[in-house]
């Protein structure tokens, strides 16, 4: 940014801290008399501690000076406590601050123009405003004080929008870039152990028992790493893949926490599950948890598949991170062009609905076990407890039993039970909604106490979630099976309203003369000879209208005064966007970021490739 004089390398400013900076901003556009003046008299340090202010520094406190003179001294000219002179030396000083102004912005670009009309259009500072100051500087006669004033707060305003809005943003950016380095670097471990955790998963599922036995020599030298990093001891050639699998889950849970769930870390763990090739799979490692060599899925994912990712959906549950990956599920639905990725996606999120609702129910048989021990006065331990609630469960409801338990004290998330949000899954519903929706339904009391709308609109999705085979074959079938909406009938009733609209059309009026003064005019009728706003009666009779005459106002305009200081517009957001190209002006090149090319094999698909020449070979 041109104004914050900012250049390579370190420079020397005046404040002490960014604090101190932000703190001189805000009083200055706070609208606050008393405000102003403190962030003035730190301007004032400012101006001690380093004479040469950057730009936007220095044309504020100019300008800020001559206003609190201004607030000061009008009050008592208006008493009479000054003499009206006063009034003249606030008019130079005005005139002072901004000729400063536009000498320093004209500057800016680092280059001569032959024209400061040139560079203030190039700025976005009103052309007026520079033929103010050549008024001021070269004529006779200063401009008026309310001019000055008018003036004084457009450039305050230009000042915030280029110089202080904008040096917070950079000050902001700044002050990220380290904490960002590390969270990216935090991030990249992360996904590069989930991305082993998944690896040594899918070797483990194609029985492979210790580390010495992957063909992938790359994955043995990074596992030794990361296990040498973690335990004391030394790892052998003959370690358990189990044991590794663990420790991976342990280092998983150490790089997340509970706070992560609104952040680019946490987002960033969910998307690298939602693009995992073992989670949305392909047919190429469905394979894997199904007997079938074509598999395919179609109402329900595969068991061996939902226990492969128990683990980490239960670490999910626990950083509380389940139910962003949940939502970011329904939104992947929405925007997924890929039919195979939907439907897979679609089946989480009912497994995901079906393992909420068995936490649910478990959950309510907990408090009552709780409640009648505690009645009895027994003790049982939590673990003791907790199994009893399951046999409850299972017992009670045995379309749950397949289903995977989530932790009955773990994070709930109670948007399910809420009407809005299944009202929102109902009213955006789509081909694969009947998968899912009924699932939530069972969560939510939303219809529960009306059981007769809640299958008609089960009924509706059902019609809805056709598949492209069934509407292959239901496009040959007769006009009498189509389907017909709201919308096809408000189509009709117009069609209906236009018919007869057409057929008994009546006329406006009855064209009966019921006043003789009223002639109907022919197609060379002179309208000149009749003035317009005299009615036809009256034409003999003309009388002119008389000039409307404005009473004197008794406000004296000389004495209006324009003392408004400057306000922030919005206190909530402090921080504009330039409108200008500053590139542009100063003609400096953006230098642009190389970016990383991926690598074209991944972990996962290292691991599919030796399973399928594994298999080739036996």
């Amino acid at each position: 940014m041109a104004l914050t004089g900012k250049q390579e390398g370190l420079i020397h400013v005046p404040w002490s801290s960014t604090e101190e900076w932000h703190r001189v901003y805000k009083k200055i556009y706070s609208g606050d008399i008393t405000e102003q003046i403190e962030a003035h008299e730190i301007l004032l340090v400012w101006k001690a501690r380093i004479p040469k202010l950057p730009v936007g520094v220095e044309c504020t406190l100019g300008l800020i000076q001559v206003c609190l003179r201004d607030q000061e001294w009008i009050p008592k000219i208006t008493n009479g406590e000054m003499p009206n002179s006063y009034e003249n030396d606030l008019r130079m000083m005005y005139s002072t601050a901004i000729m400063k102004f536009l000498n320093h912005i004209s500057n800016i670009a680092h280059k001569k123009q032959t024209s400061l009309f040139l560079i203030a259009k190039q700025l976005n500072i009103p052309e007026w405003i520079v033929d103010l100051r050549h008024d001021t500087a070269h004529g006779h006669e200063l401009p008026s004080i309310d001019v000055m004033r008018i003036v004084a707060n457009i450039l305050l305003a230009w000042l915030h929008e280029e110089y202080w809005a904008a040096e917070a943003n950079n000050l902001q950016t700044s002050e990220l870039d380290d904490s960002e380095a590390s969270e990216t670097e935090s991030q990249k471990t992360l996904i590069d152990l989930f991305e082993l955790w998944t690896a040594v998963s899918l070797y483990i599922k194609v029985q492979y028992a210790y580390v010495s036995d992957l063909p992938d020599a790359e994955m043995r030298k990074t596992i030794e790493n990361v296990v040498n990093k973690t335990n004391s001891k030394v790892m052998n050639n003959k370690m358990k893949l189990t044991s590794v699998l663990n420790t991976l889950l342990l280092e998983l849970s150490k790089s997340l926490s509970k706070d992560d769930t609104y952040s680019r870390k946490g987002r960033s763990f969910i998307d690298s599950v939602l693009n995992n090739e073992a989670f949305l799979t392909s047919s190429e490692i469905l394979f894997l948890f199904t007997e079938e060599s074509n598999a395919t899925v179609k109402n329900c994912l595969p068991i061996n598949l939902i226990d492969f990712w128990e683990n980490i959906l239960l670490l999910l549950q626990e950083k509380k991170l389940l139910l962003l990956l949940f939502l970011e599920l329904i939104e992947l639905i929405k925007d997924e062009k890929d039919q195979n990725r939907k439907l897979l996606a679609a089946l989480w999120v009912k497994t995901l609905a079906q393992a909420y609702n068995k936490q649910k129910i478990a959950r309510s048989i907990y408090q009552t076990l709780e409640q009648d021990i505690d009645d009895v006065g027994n003790s049982f331990s939590n673990k003791v407890l907790i199994d009893n609630v399951h046999q409850q469960v299972n017992k009670r409801y045995p379309e749950l039993r397949n289903v995977f338990s989530l932790n009955i004290h773990g994070e709930f998330p109670h948007c399910l039970t809420e009407k809005s949000f299944v009202k929102r899954l109902i009213l955006h519903s789509n081909e694969f909604s009947e998968h899912y929706v009924p699932e939530i339904l069972k969560i939510s009391s939303f219809l529960s106490h009306d059981p007769n709308t809640k299958d008609k609109i089960l009924e509706l999705l059902k019609v809805q979630s056709y598949s492209k085979q069934d509407k292959m074959e239901t496009a040959n079938t007769c006009d009498t099976d189509q389907i017909y909406t709201v919308t096809n009938i408000k189509k009709i009733e117009q069609r209906k309203c236009t018919r007869q609209n057409t057929e008994h059309t009546e006329p406006w009026a009855d064209r009966k003369i019921r006043n003789t003064k009223w002639n109907i005019a022919d197609a060379n009728h002179d309208w000149s000879l009749c003035p317009i706003g005299t009615l036809p009666w009256k034409i003999n009779d003309f009388q002119p209208i008389e000039p409307m005459t404005v009473p004197q106002s008794d406000i004296r305009y000389a004495i209006i005064r324009n003392t408004e200081m400057p306000k922030i517009i919005d206190s909530n957001r402090l921080k504009l966007h330039s409108k200008i190209q500053w590139e542009n002006i100063i003609k400096k090149k953006k230098q642009t970021k190389k970016k990383s090319m991926p690598s074209e094999i991944t972990v996962i698909s290292r691991v599919v490739e030796n399973v399928k020449s594994m298999q080739n070979q036996s």
